[in-house]
């Protein structure tokens, strides 16, 4: 005698699956939520083309000097973008006031 699967009836029951935690955002609340976590950083920090012209060089110039390590303060990157705290940038000018005077 052979064992024989017995036969199935009826339509599988649906698949039910619970209400998502967390809806999706939209583009314009992702941006939104991106631009104000980012706003105190941007606010408080120089890109490389400000640096630059307070240095009174040009902004290739500054990457070099990233790449060498010379420059006289430290940088970090959000993204593509490399920034420099402002209160950095602006003891390196007061020192160099101050050792000019």
């Amino acid at each position: 005698m052979s064992a024989t699967k017995p036969a199935r009836t009826g339509a599988p029951a649906p698949a039910t699956y619970p209400e998502p935690l967390l809806q999706p955002w939209s583009d314009a609340e992702h941006d939104a939520f991106l631009r104000d976590m980012y706003s105190n950083v941007w606010h408080r920090s120089y890109g490389t083309v400000d640096v630059a012209a307070l240095m009174g060089i040009s902004s290739i110039a500054v990457y070099f000097r990233m790449r060498r390590g010379t420059l006289p303060f430290a940088g970090f990157r959000i993204g593509n973008a490399w920034r420099f705290a402002k209160h950095d940038v602006h003891a390196w000018i007061s020192e160099q006031e101050k050792s000019a005077a």
